[in-house]
């Protein structure tokens, strides 16, 4: 007896050929996010968000996660209290309350007086910190995720 040779038809290598392109593809866009996503203007790749030294002991703090959420979606706080954004996972994050920046000025709401803000990149392990010091409620997005719904909402006082 004499072994069979397997062999694969040409399809079949270019199907698993196209898959590890796409595999390599999505691995380096989620790598390399100031790359990944041109349309957003915010900072330059190399500049970072402000990051706090101090434990979050003075701020409420709210987690950007790899499910595309902020957590809690939804705060409340007093006139002058701080919150940090606290990026836990790998993809990068911006948190952006600025219409001229979204895809859908829905997305965003901010009260008459407050101006508006935008974090630039946090990647995993930053942070970025804002004192609010208007009341009213402001609705903030994540630029790259804003079509897949992440959104927040921080109510002051």
């Amino acid at each position: 007896m004499h072994k069979r040779e397997m062999k694969f038809p040409l399809q079949h290598t270019v199907s698993r050929g196209l898959v590890s392109f796409l595999a390599f593809s999505v691995a380096t866009v989620l790598a390399s996010p100031s790359n990944a996503f041109p349309f957003y203007h915010g900072y330059d790749q190399d500049t970072q968000p402000e990051t706090q030294a101090q434990g979050a002991e003075d701020a409420v703090v709210v987690k950007l996660n790899n499910r595309l959420r902020f957590v809690p979606r939804e705060i409340r706080i007093n006139v002058g209290d701080t919150v940090e954004w606290r990026n836990v996972e790998s993809i990068a994050h911006t948190v952006t309350a600025d219409f001229a920046r979204v895809a859908n000025r829905r997305s965003v709401e901010l009260p008459d007086s407050a101006e508006p803000f935008d974090s630039g990149w946090v990647r995993r392990g930053q942070t970025f910190r804002y004192t609010f010091t208007e009341p009213g409620v402001y609705r903030y997005v994540c630029l790259p995720h804003e079509g897949r719904g992440m959104l927040g909402t921080v109510i002051v006082g």
